[in-house]
């Protein structure tokens, strides 16, 4: 096996943008981290307006208590995309 596919990740997806790639790397992480959590934070918002809203769903899923565990879900997910 050549060095360069003893590891998957060091091979890259178009080797010509080789340099693009290593130029975006550190920016395109915190970027890429700001917009999921900015997603997470957007949609868990609309949970925790009404927290036990998605009660029924979560019951439906086998959690019990739904309210519990509905607002653990939207604290989880509102809390989680802020940090």
């Amino acid at each position: 096996m050549s060095a360069s596919t003893d590891n998957p990740r060091n091979a890259l997806v178009i080797p010509v943008l080789g340099r693009f790639y290593a130029a975006l790397h550190d920016g395109a992480e915190t970027v890429l981290r700001v917009v999921a959590g900015g997603f997470f934070a957007i949609h868990g918002s609309q949970k925790i307006t009404n927290p036990f809203g998605a009660a029924e769903m979560v019951e439906g899923l086998g959690f019990y208590p739904g309210a519990l565990w509905s607002l653990l879900l939207a604290c989880t997910e509102f809390f989680g995309g802020i940090f």
